[in-house]
């Protein structure tokens, strides 16, 4: 009778471990509102800057539109911001003259009118509810030019004791910043999105190199200390090779996960603009869209990335294929950086135990070993193409990962029969 009742402790130990390990049941969100974006509510950031038609993004499952350029673009921004939450640009002029940086190369220049016009249009267009963020130009501002951060400072602090909102101010910050270029940018700024572009330095097929990039925005929030929410900028401007061009799907949506395993919290795309010699656009924006709709939503799996904590149950062993992959940063070509071929994070929200694995090969696929699974049957589905892998009741199962291809893996139950998310 002892050992049956010690047996039987020991199964109901076992299932409760299980329970847990099925149903983490953590949601750092579940306080904010479900109608506004990240990181004011539980809406996912996913953004387009100069979008041809709000109503044609929002369609397309986009969550925001903007930040746009012209004064056409904006008040067809204005107008749009019924359909979908808005990023609103804030130029700084004075009169007739907008700011740039050749200006602020002049260190004579008074910026007090250019300061007052910041907050003057913030007065303006606060009562707007549909405005999510604040976009803050001239972009691209230089960390080392004593004129741009006062400027930054100054115009980033009229913004805010001018919205009683306190909606986050961004600035686009150029593709080659690194962490301590970005630094400066951290401690000011409420979102850190910087660009992620790998044809603008010949990288398509070195596209390791945007963890790098993603990561660099993180590390400067990290030695800036501050609460910036960083995203990523992804290309959409660019005419590709043929045959890069037959990869565009793959290539989209290895960007975006390698970016949210690397941190990211928002997905803003450059450009929704039609370009001369850019026939893939249409191609380009369906890929968006698509990954949008998936990360999206109530039950998107944007939400695990925002609102799921680190999980560390599992353990992932590559077993064939590189193991590592080396990119050289910009501006520093001399540095070589080494990565693993594949990124992966595993994350727990409300009752999904995820992994979301990327590979970053160009041309070889790598066999994945996952381990630390309850061992008892167990059902897996990519969340992102609803794809069913074969059941496992071992603890331990291998997945084949091909180049660019990305996972993000839910385990359930065999006998489960919950929705997918």
């Amino acid at each position: 009778m002892k050992l049956f009742c010690l047996l039987l402790a020991g199964a109901i130990a076992a299932t409760a471990v299980a329970a847990d390990f099925f149903r983490p049941g953590f949601d750092d969100g579940k306080d904010l509102p479900a109608d506004r974006i990240y990181p004011a509510g539980r809406i996912f950031p996913f953004t387009g800057f100069s979008p041809a038609s709000v109503a044609a993004t929002a369609k397309a499952g986009f969550s925001m539109a903007g930040p746009v350029y012209s004064d056409g673009q904006m008040r067809k921004l204005k107008a749009g911001s019924e359909l979908l939450p808005i990023v609103w640009p804030l130029r700084a002029v004075d009169g007739r003259t907008t700011l740039t940086r050749k200006l602020l190369d002049n260190p004579n220049l008074d910026l007090e009118p250019y300061v007052e016009s910041i907050e003057k249009q913030v007065r303006k267009s606060a009562s707007n509810p549909n405005i999510a963020w604040w976009y803050l130009m001239p972009e691209e501002l230089r960390p080392w030019r004593k004129l741009d951060m006062e400027f930054l400072h100054r115009a980033v602090a009229a913004i805010r004791n001018n919205d009683p909102e306190r909606r986050p101010v961004w600035m686009y910050l150029p593709n080659h910043y690194n962490a301590e270029q970005l630094r400066p940018f951290a401690a000011e700024l409420d979102i850190i999105g910087k660009g992620m572009y790998p044809s603008q330095f010949d990288k398509e097929r070195e596209r390791v190199w945007c963890r790098w990039s993603m990561e660099s925005e993180t590390e400067a929030i990290r030695q800036a200390g501050s609460r910036s929410i960083p995203i990523a900028v992804v290309e959409m401007f660019r005419q590709p090779s043929s045959e890069m061009l037959t990869r565009v799907e793959s290539l989209v949506r290895h960007d975006i996960y390698l970016a949210l395993i690397s941190g990211a919290k928002g997905i803003a795309v450059f450009s929704l603009a039609e370009r001369s010699g850019f026939s893939a656009h249409p191609r380009y924006f369906d890929a968006y869209a698509f990954e949008a709709g998936r990360l999206g939503g109530p039950e998107g799996i944007g939400q695990i990335f925002l609102f799921g904590r680190p999980m560390n149950d599992l353990k992932v062993k590559i077993v064939k294929g590189p193991e590592r992959l080396k990119t050289t940063p910009i501006p520093r070509k001399e540095e070589v950086r080494e990565y693993p071929s594949i990124a992966f994070a595993e994350l727990g929200w409300r009752d999904n135990h995820v992994l979301a694995l990327v590979n970053s090969s160009d041309d070889t696929q790598v066999t994945v070993e996952i381990s630390g699974l309850p061992a008892e049957p167990v059902r897996i589905t990519d969340l992102i193409t609803n794809q069913e892998y074969d059941r496992t009741s071992s603890g331990t199962f291998q997945s084949i990962i091909s180049p660019y291809q990305a996972v993000c893996l839910k385990f359930n139950r065999e006998n489960s029969t919950r929705g997918e998310r």
